[in-house]
């Protein structure tokens, strides 16, 4: 991979990465409040979108790009007009950090993960009443919408990924085959597999039509910590204990890796083409790679 940006995007831990919709823009986020927003492929900062407390961990957009969506330490979920650069809405509710958020591909709902053990949904809109999910026993981390936006998958501490029915609120089932956390959720886009990556050191994919574990990867980096789907579901974006890499998903195979001095390697994220790979870590810089293959 060609390392072609360099950026410190945030004074200490730089949490996550996310291209825009367009791919025109990068949205970095980390233990500065600020959300900011870098051109591409210029990578010039363009503008900071102000109003979390405290480190910003995640971000979703909805599909036409006009609404991000971002959630933080400061236990908040925060709804932005991305365009404007303006805050549309502050959603209160959790008692811990906001570690994981999702947006239903309808646009209606903020599906959000925190480590009070609770996932929440919120409407994006003003109509309509927040739904506290509870079933976690521990800090739930990530989560997913699957079944065309019907259901929701959630995934932390623990090895099960509970399922959720949006309408009602209710548990519908889980998906077992992790020993210890898992930290990433995924759905293909073929909209009838959930990829999830566990710190056991596992890739599973599972079939949500039968609820059962379709593949398993061994994973042969040390510490593998995040993991992110290309928008055609043909390659894999995964950020680990000193690096980074890109592998095809079918068959696994590794495509190309880059290595670095920071151990620690969190959110990583591909722009809509598949050409570019963005990874956050720890000494508070983001990385863009230009993707081989």
């Amino acid at each position: 991979m060609e390392l072609i940006a360099d950026l410190q995007t945030s004074a200490r831990h730089a949490q996550a990465a996310l291209f825009s919709p367009d791919g025109g823009e990068l949205i970095t986020m980390g233990q500065d409040p600020a959300v900011k927003v870098w051109t591409v492929p210029g990578f010039e900062l363009a503008r900071s979108l102000d109003g979390h407390d405290k480190s910003v961990n995640c971000g979703a957009f909805t599909e036409d790009c006009g609404t991000l969506v971002t959630g933080s330490t400061d236990k908040t979920v925060r709804v932005w007009d991305f365009h404007e650069g303006t805050l549309l809405r502050t959603h209160k509710g959790h008692t811990n950090t906001v570690a994981g958020v999702r947006i239903s591909p309808d646009g209606m709902w903020a599906a959000s993960a925190s480590y009070d053990g609770t996932v929440r949904l919120w409407p994006l809109s003003n109509e309509g009443d927040t739904r506290v999910l509870k079933g976690h026993k521990k800090n739930v981390i990530s989560v997913e919408f699957v079944d065309g936006g019907a259901a929701l998958a959630s995934a932390g501490i623990g090895g099960e990924i509970l399922l959720w029915d949006v309408e009602s609120g209710e548990s519908i089932g889980a998906l077992e085959g992790h020993t210890t956390a898992a930290g990433s959720l995924h759905l293909d886009p073929d909209g009838g597999r959930l990829w999830s990556l566990g710190y056991d050191g596992r890739i599973l994919v599972h079939s949500l039509a039968d609820r059962s574990v379709e593949r398993e990867i061994e994973v042969a980096e040390e510490r593998p910590f995040m993991l992110n789907l290309s928008s055609d579901g043909g390659r894999l974006g995964m950020t680990y204990s000193g690096g980074a890499a890109v592998y095809s998903t079918d068959p696994y195979e590794r495509i190309c890796a880059a290595s670095t001095k920071v151990k620690g390697m969190y959110g990583v994220a591909f722009s809509p083409d598949r050409s570019l790979l963005a990874a956050a870590s720890a000494d508070g810089k983001t990385r863009v790679w230009r993707v081989d293959g």
